[in-house]
């Protein structure tokens, strides 16, 4: 695939994100918050809809460039650059507007004092549990939207574009970059969200009521969307072990057989991991996810296997910089979206909107609660703004991440063919 479909994707994306501002970071939060600016519904639709144009427009423009040879490999060039785009979107702007329509009723409440603390508790427990479960909608409507826009776009426009040079070792470095940063993210949200459901779901039980939303949705949403981010990895990294296996003998090594093997024993070891810190979390959905996730992982070992009898010795392709910066700007940015989907976005809703109202909240007297109110720089007003620039904040960090990631890349990627040409040669 060629590098252009990457550039055009990431191109897309900051164009999406400002597109998006006006619906997201000025309408949106002026219907929930009435302090902030009133915004107008038409003209906020109509940059809804000129958005998911620009992702359609954007697949189409990635596969006329991409090089593919059919219409196949068109929609894929699409659906890639259309994922890149959105989630650039959604860690810019998409997050931090759910969080702010998942908390709407804690922030149009206000910084003011509670009746009493049957109302503080049960008005924060919702506001948790929406805030988390339109964070994780969110997410899911930017994936599928990007992915589905962007196939479309690059299958109706078709292929084109000059043969790209190919880069083999590209889907195995993000497949194994991809499983290490999706298992460590399973096995924190395994730690956190089932704790938090269970004191929610406590919480409402000694009201003597129930929640308006489901509380076990706390635990279900974030891990199974985890775990299924760690399956996505799993299968690129399956395939990319496939294609080794079937690969010409004197074809360079795109993936060495210790890697494989790798690639497959992390999802082994995150689910042991999981089954110490509590097998009761157990329910159905997750013993589905864990199997798909231990089928791929064993396939992948035995690929893994099987390699280690094939590879006689190592074969190498020359060094290529500009391959190895791709390979670094991809692996931060797979890195920062696997960290912001698995945790972070919902995390951050929650502390920025919800956890830092508490104090006024907890007041059941206008005095105090005003004197609380008073150190929350901005009111309300100042949360939902210090939550958009946090949210935007993980872009910059980004950002910073492939800047120092990109020439450790480019020198390990040097120093390792140096070693093993060394070995070979000796």
């Amino acid at each position: 695939m060629n590098v252009k479909v990457y550039g055009i994707g990431i191109t897309a994306g900051v164009l999406l994100a400002a597109v998006l501002q006006y619906p997201l970071q000025t309408y949106l939060p002026g219907t929930v918050v009435k302090e902030l600016p009133q915004g107008g519904a038409p003209l906020a639709w109509a940059l809804t809809a000129a958005g998911a144009l620009l992702i359609l427009v954007a697949g189409a423009v990635a596969a006329r460039l991409s090089g593919a040879a059919d219409r196949k490999g068109a929609a894929i060039a699409g659906t890639v650059a259309g994922l890149i785009s959105a989630l650039i979107a959604e860690i810019a702007v998409g997050g931090a507007s759910a969080g702010v329509w998942g908390s709407r009723e804690i922030l149009a409440f206000g910084l003011n004092p509670t009746q009493d603390d049957l109302q503080f508790t049960k008005m924060l427990a919702d506001a948790v549990i929406s805030t988390l479960l339109w964070t994780y909608a969110s997410i899911w409507i930017a994936l599928l939207a990007g992915a589905g826009l962007g196939a479309l776009g690059g299958y109706f426009a078709g292929n084109g574009g000059a043969p790209a040079k190919e880069n083999p070792e590209l889907i195995p470095t993000l497949s194994a970059v991809g499983i290490l940063t999706s298992a460590l993210a399973l096995v924190v949200a395994f730690a956190v969200f089932p704790i938090l459901a269970n004191s929610v779901q406590k919480t409402f039980a000694e009201m003597g009521q129930a929640a308006s939303l489901s509380s076990e949705a706390l635990s279900a949403v974030p891990i199974v969307t985890t775990y299924l981010l760690l399956i996505f990895w799993q299968i690129f990294g399956w395939l990319a072990a496939r294609r080794e296996l079937s690969a010409d003998m004197s074809a360079p090594q795109a993936i060495t057989p210790a890697s494989t093997i790798a690639m497959g024993a992390i999802p082994l070891l995150a689910a042991a991991v999981l089954l110490l810190i509590d097998y009761n979390v157990f329910a159905w959905w997750l013993v589905l996810c864990a199997l798909l996730s231990l089928t791929f992982g064993a396939l992948t070992m035995r690929i893994g296997f099987a390699l280690r009898q094939k590879s006689k010795q190592l074969r190498l392709s020359p060094f290529d910089a500009r391959a190895s910066l791709l390979i670094g700007v991809l692996t931060a940015f797979v890195m920062i979206a696997t960290a912001y989907i698995s945790a972070t976005a919902a995390a951050l809703n929650m502390v920025m909107l919800d956890v830092t109202m508490i104090a006024a909240l907890a007041t059941h007297d206008a005095a105090s609660a005003a004197v609380e109110a008073a150190r929350v720089v901005g009111g309300v007003p100042g949360l939902v703004s210090a939550n958009f620039a946090t949210h935007r904040g993980i872009l910059y960090a980004g950002v910073a991440v492939c800047a120092l990631l990109i020439p450790f890349v480019i020198f390990f990627d040097w120093a390792a063919r140096r070693v093993a040409a060394r070995r070979i040669s000796s």
